[in-house]
């Protein structure tokens, strides 16, 4: 067993994020040790030890929750000094290191050093620290990533924490070679935020035969038909009919590839422009969510627009999906969440989401920017700024989202080879570190041939 010795500076941020990575994530017992005059973090057994500097808990301790505990963006590319284990320049904030003239790593017999705070670095990302500080929001209400640190220092699309962590697992298996740590497998976690099923219900006659155009020049008949065909159907109530209603394929295509998709259904509205165009107890929904759990795939909630600072909306709202579900005869043993428009206040939703049942959340992405908005590709706890402490709602962050690389307001890249290539980069660097590639794709995204064959592809590449 390991003793870690922290101090006392932010030692309830020291624990959380000492828990997660080296025991939930690397699987290594220890024991803490809280030492009013430590002014270092100390991992120890067998009379050897490593050593890292609390430069940002000390900051923070200092500072709490102000401006100048904030991370400016600005990076060094420094060696490890572990050329034959981690031969890559690893990027550090330098509100994290003192003396960039060290290498990141010098191994003594007895004691060796990480010459920069990198579980400071862990937290800042992981709990969203800046999102608590900064007061930027975006038209809709939501932290920019122009805002944050990893964007200023062109670090969106690397999971900064994950090799931050492969990094002190590298030095803790030379010091303690019989060291093993947890197995970890990729896997990709699909899932689609359900906004709309009724394209007929939103759009007008004359919309429709403006899509049903495009679906020829996009050599798609058959969709071109549903624009034009399905609609008397539609407003007669058969919703399955509609061109956004493509459940089955999603699942389909899911299914063929051995994954399971969850399904993140609105259950109320709080905004007439923004909120859902369908209901939970139109028989054409019933009967999809029954299909959905009978196919082996997975039913979550997706908050309204309003929702991210309102409990009682929130609690509302997974009732009325959770009711719906148990009279359909669906159980499951946990449900998940994702905030409409990815609206979300570090400081509140999860609590809310928490309070009304939900387990686990896929918000935390930004829209504008594909990537490591938390710095992992893995699941974790959340913070806990209340209570200085582990949340118990847990974040599987979501890394790509499809509008996020296709559309103009956004990346812009299109459906072509730059959005599958840049997609493609991003689930690499998932694979690489044996992580989670989660990847949001609208059911109302597959009703273009060249956006389904982009999805497909994201899926096999």
């Amino acid at each position: 067993m390991f003793q870690v010795t922290i101090p006392f500076a932010c030692a309830a941020e020291c624990r959380y994020t000492i828990d997660i990575v080296l025991c939930e994530w690397l699987g290594i017992e220890l024991a803490f040790i809280e030492d009013a005059k430590a002014e270092v973090i100390s991992i120890a057994a067998e009379g050897r030890s490593i050593v890292l500097p609390g430069t940002f808990f000390l900051s923070a301790e200092a500072n709490w929750l102000q401006y100048e505990s904030l991370f400016s963006g600005s990076v060094y590319e420094l060696a490890t000094g572990l050329h034959e284990y981690f031969p890559e320049r690893l990027p550090v904030f330098k509100e994290l290191i003192e003396d960039i003239q060290l290498p990141l790593v010098t191994i003594d017999d007895d004691e060796t050093k990480i010459n920069f705070d990198l579980f400071g670095g862990i937290f800042y990302l992981l709990s969203r620290y800046e999102e608590m500080v900064v007061a930027d929001r975006d038209s809709l209400g939501r932290f920019p990533a122009r805002s944050s640190a990893q964007f200023k220092a062109g670090l969106m699309q690397r999971p900064l924490v994950n090799e931050y962590v492969e990094l002190l697992w590298k030095v803790i298996k030379i010091i303690w070679p019989q060291c093993e740590r947890n197995r970890r497998e990729f896997q990709m976690v699909i899932s689609h935020d359900i906004d709309h099923l009724a394209f007929h219900r939103q759009y007008s006659f004359l919309r429709g035969m403006k899509r049903a155009a495009r679906a020829c020049i996009d050599m798609d008949p058959s969709m071109a038909c549903r624009f034009v065909f399905a609609r008397q159907a539609v407003l007669g109530g058969r919703l399955a009919a509609d061109p956004f209603f493509t459940l089955n394929e999603l699942m389909d295509e899911s299914e063929s590839r051995g994954l399971a998709s969850t399904f993140y259904f609105m259950a109320g509205g709080t905004d007439s422009i923004h909120d859902e165009d369908y209901d939970l107890l139109e028989p054409s929904v019933r009967q999809a969510l029954k299909s959905i759990h009978d196919r082996g795939h997975y039913i979550g909630l997706h908050p309204s627009y309003s929702t991210f600072d309102n409990p009682d909306t929130i609690r509302s709202e997974m009732n009325h999906l959770r009711s719906v579900a148990e009279n359909l005869g669906i159980q499951q043993k946990e449900w998940g969440s994702r905030q409409h428009y990815l609206r979300w206040e570090t400081d509140t939703t999860p609590m809310h989401l928490k309070a009304a049942g939900i387990s686990h959340d896929s918000t935390l992405g930004f829209a504008e920017q594909p990537g490591f908005r938390c710095g992992t590709c893995y699941e974790y706890p959340l913070y806990d700024f209340s209570m200085r402490m582990a949340h118990k709602l847990r974040e599987r962050p979501l890394v790509v989202m499809d509008c996020s690389v296709m559309d103009s307001r956004y990346l812009g890249y299109g459906t072509g080879r730059r959005a599958l290539d840049f997609i493609g980069q991003i689930k690499d660097q998932c694979r690489r570190y044996q992580g989670n590639f989660t990847l949001l794709w609208h059911n109302t995204r597959i009703v273009r041939s060249p956006e389904k064959r982009l999805y497909l592809n994201a899926l096999d590449i």
